[in-house]
């Protein structure tokens, strides 16, 4: 459960931090 958890949260962190990287691969 604890992995599940640090995978959810990890693209949070790192869309904090660099917003277009969730955004880039998808165009």
């Amino acid at each position: 459960m604890l992995w599940f958890g640090f995978l959810a949260g990890l693209p949070i962190e790192i869309n904090r931090f660099f917003p277009d990287a969730l955004v880039f691969p998808f165009l």
